[in-house]
């Protein structure tokens, strides 16, 4: 074994570097005082020596160990060699100018030439002195005795030379020196072994037949040019089973595993300083990650530290055509990578990519898993858990309860926001969604252990309790809960830029653990406590059996609703006449809806209407009553009499975009004017300053129909709206027109809203009207017309359509008359 190359580089070795060029230089000063006291008079066996030192130099198979390399070379052989022919003092200074020569030839940098000659020149007195010491004489005759002598000098150099290019090694590379001495060693065992083989042979045959030394040269051409063949053969299936292993390795699911078995594969594969890998899939504060084969990693960003690796060898990490990152082997030393390193280095990063790729693919897989079972437990908005987690924790805690007491119970709180539609209404479902995070954190702040907080629907929110001794402890709990939850949210709240106040109303249902209620009917049971406190204007209401009667009737009068909009004998029209109170003569009528139940009997609009608002019902609900309405105009002979009839819309008709283009439909279907039909809107509605509200009345304008305002002066804008919304008609509110002869205030809006719509060209028709009084004072404030039983009640279609006609054959046989 010879020497190494590629040791100056590395800072570590400045010390050690200079300590053995020191003592290389006494050596090969010691060597030339014996040389020169020891005069030899065949000179052409000191050439011999010289040429075996420098030709066993030359020709070598170098075997690379990170940014250096180990030489295989005849070293062994020329030193037994030089030791049967020369003195021991020609033997080192043979071996010393040997190695310079052989590494300045192959242009190495001066500095590593004379490395490399001072480690041969330590190795070779080191072998020389060994062989003295056993009593052998350099130069002297060769007998059998002698070779074994000759056989330890050549292993004793050897291992000097081994230990120090260990040495030298493992402190560049920061390493064990004893690793790198076990590396290669068993190939450059047999090589020393071959080699002492092949020189005590040489000596042997140069005693017997000197002529026959003409053949060893070829010969040894021959035998090593297959030991070269054979080393390369070793390290190329080294190398390819260090890349199977190392791509192995890189079979990870999770990226940074990737990237560390990447990293420890290419350092010990290629045996780089440092291995980086800049990975497109990590975050750009992580992209860049270094380290080496002992494990050390550093994460950051591109650029963020300083490289001090002179040699970087860089590859492209490329997966399906797209470049996705790149990997580095960085080298504290210069070194060239062979044909067959590029290539590892290439597949090896070809795999890496794949793998970062896979890994990447599995971990948006595991985030997308995970968000689907997060967002199948939670309110995507607030991030409250949901109704079907809600009602498997109801579930859990029944079936496995935290306190052991046999009467153990535990609360539901349902929690509704009053007036949360008026917030989307007016200022948009962006400040709705906003107003309900805030409702979920401040609801969220201070739960104690044991409650759960869920977001049900839309406004409406759920505590559930934690367990307590027994109902009556429950139920005392849930109810102070309850009022600091109420309390909190009475704070005002900003919501894009307006402070709003909250109030909720809320359901409590408490059920024992062992009573075996379903998660469902409890949650039930809280929504009917709920229902009733929102019926009843109370804060809160806890469950009773009792009231499970009117709710299951609600629920049941809606379903037969549904089935009476398919039936021609159970809703049906009755119209109010409006009244001209100057002439008499009707202006217009109301539709009223009515049911003819077959179990219940007769049914207002009171019993039913607000049920069909809060329902799916109200679309097709109110087709039929325009298209009823819209044929009892079209069945009218009205002559020169204007009677349009009027339909109350509810609020949510006004949400509806496909609404006018509905009505369009029907009157053109009925052939009427659309001036016939006039809707009636309350006030709270037209004001809410929806864009889609806007957009529906706009469409309604354009097509003709009127819009008349229901309930005039109930509002908070009741004055300064009639100029700002363009309508044809207030209806006075009844409660106005009762109060007004023992009211100031009633009196009051009634005389100013006649006045102001007066000058703005409107109609205005007073509602409520019972006593001759209440007329005669209208009709002196100017009020157009009139409605209530003291001037017609409801009554039939047949009915209305006679007085209607009966009212226009009149006016025509006045106008006969008067001669127009």
């Amino acid at each position: 074994m010879g020497a190494a190359a590629g040791v100056t580089g590395a800072q570590p070795l400045r010390l050690y570097v200079a300590g053995v060029a020191v003592l290389a230089g006494g050596l090969l000063a010691l060597a030339a005082s014996q040389a020169a006291a020891d005069p030899v008079q065949e000179w052409p066996k000191v050439a011999v020596a010289f040429g075996l030192f420098l030709g066993c130099h030359w020709i070598n198979v170098p075997l690379r160990f990170g940014s250096h390399r180990l030489i295989s070379d005849w070293s062994e052989a020329a030193l037994i060699i030089a030791l049967a022919l020369v003195g021991g003092g020609w033997v080192v200074l043979a071996a010393g100018l040997g190695m310079g020569l052989a590494d300045l030839a192959r242009r190495r940098p001066p500095i590593k030439a004379i490395v490399n000659a001072s480690v041969l020149i330590i190795a070779t007195t080191a072998g020389v002195s060994v062989f003295r010491l056993a009593g052998g004489v350099p130069g002297g005759p060769v007998e059998v005795g002698v070779l074994p002598l000759l056989a330890a000098a050549a292993a004793v150099s050897w291992l000097v030379n081994a230990v120090l290019i260990a040495v030298a090694i493992g402190l560049a590379q920061q390493i064990p020196p004893l690793k790198v001495f076990a590396t290669g060693r068993p190939i450059s065992l047999v090589v020393l072994l071959g080699n002492a083989a092949v020189s005590i042979g040489v000596l042997e045959i140069g005693k017997l037949q000197p002529w026959c030394l003409l053949a060893i040269p070829p010969v040894l051409w021959l035998v090593h040019q297959g030991h070269l063949g054979r080393t390369r053969t070793r390290v190329e299936r080294r190398t390819w089973h260090q890349l199977a292993a190392a791509t192995r390795a890189l079979n990870q699911l999770d990226q940074d595993q990737v990237i560390d078995a990447a990293i420890s594969g290419a350092a010990e594969m290629f045996a780089a300083d440092v291995v980086e890998i800049d990975s497109a899939y990590a975050p750009p504060q992580w992209r860049l990650t270094r380290g080496d084969r002992r494990g050390s990693r550093w994460r950051g960003a591109p650029g963020a530290l300083l490289r001090s690796e002179p040699l970087v060898v860089p590859s492209t990490l490329a997966h399906d055509g797209e470049v996705v990152g790149e990997l580095r082997l960085c080298f504290r030393s210069q070194v060239d990578l062979g044909e067959r390193d590029r290539l590892a280095l290439s597949t090896f990063a070809d795999a890496v990519a794949a793998a970062l790729a896979n890994a990447s693919a599995h971990q948006q897989i595991r985030e997308l898993a995970d968000r689907t079972r997060y967002e199948a437990s939670h309110d995507t908005l607030t991030g409250l858990i949901n109704r079907s987690r809600l009602l498997d924790l109801i579930d859990l805690r029944r079936t496995h309860p935290v306190n052991d007491s046999p009467e153990a119970a535990f609360a539901l709180l349902l929690f509704d926001l009053s007036h949360f539609k008026e917030v989307n209404d007016t200022l948009g479902h962006s400040a709705g969604d906003a107003l309900l995070v805030r409702v979920a954190e401040r609801m969220s702040d201070g739960l104690a252990l044991g409650e759960q907080l869920g977001r049900l629907d839309s406004d409406k929110f759920a505590l559930l309790m934690a367990p307590e001794v027994d109902p009556e402890v429950a139920a005392h709990a849930a109810i102070e809960r309850a009022g600091a939850l109420q309390g909190a949210l009475a704070e005002p709240i900003v919501v894009e830029g307006v402070t709003l106040t909250v109030e909720v109303r809320v359901g409590l249902a408490v059920t024992e653990v062992a009573d075996g209620c379903p998660h469902t009917e409890l949650l039930r049971r809280a929504d009917i406590a709920m229902y009733e406190a929102k019926s009843s204007g109370r804060n809160l209401v806890t469950y009773s059996p009792e009231r499970d009667g009117g709710r299951l009737d609600r629920l049941s009068l809606a379903a037969e609703l549904r089935y009476a909009l398919t039936q021609d004998d159970q809703l049906f029209l009755e119209l109010q006449p409006l009244i001209d109170l100057a002439t008499d003569l009707p202006i217009g009528a109301e539709a009223l809806v009515r049911w003819r139940h077959p179990r219940r009997g007769l049914l207002g609009p009171s019993e039913f209407i607000p049920i069909i608002e809060r329902s799916e019902l109200i679309h097709p609900f109110t087709q039929w009553v325009l298209d009823e309405a819209l044929s009892v105009i079209g069945s009218w002979h009205t002559g020169d009499l204007d009677v349009p009839i009027a339909v109350n819309l509810s609020a949510r008709s006004l949400l509806d975009r496909t609404l006018p283009g509905d009505i369009d439909r029907m009157l053109r279907k009925y052939r009427i004017p659309a001036s016939k039909l006039v809707l009636e809107i309350t006030e709270t509605v037209i004001m809410s300053e929806l864009e889609v509200v806007e957009e529906v009345l706009d469409g309604l304008r354009s097509i003709g129909v009127q819009i008349a305002v229901d309930d005039f002066g109930t509002g908070y804008s009741s004055l300064t709206f009639l100029a700002r919304v363009r309508v044809d008609e207030v209806k006075i509110d009844q409660s106005f027109v009762k109060a007004m002869h023992h009211s100031v205030e009633a009196s009051a809006i009634v005389n100013s809203t006649i006045a102001l719509a007066s000058s703005l060209g409107l109609r205005v028709i007073a509602e409520g009207i019972e006593t001759p009084e209440q007329r005669a004072e209208l009709e002196a404030l100017g009020c157009t017309g009139g409605q209530g039983y003291g001037l017609y009640p409801p009554m039939s279609i047949d009915a209305a359509t006679a007085l209607v006609e009966e009212a226009a054959d009149g006016l025509s046989g006045a106008s006969a008359a008067s001669g127009h």
